[in-house]
């Protein structure tokens, strides 16, 4: 279970980071 979480927040945050970087890097 802690494994599962562990993996769940490192994808959401890997998505964050590559949405916002992407939308920084269009403005």
């Amino acid at each position: 279970m802690l494994t599962w979480l562990a993996v769940l927040g490192a994808a959401v945050l890997g998505l964050c980071g590559t949405v916002y970087g992407i939308r920084k890097k269009r403005s």
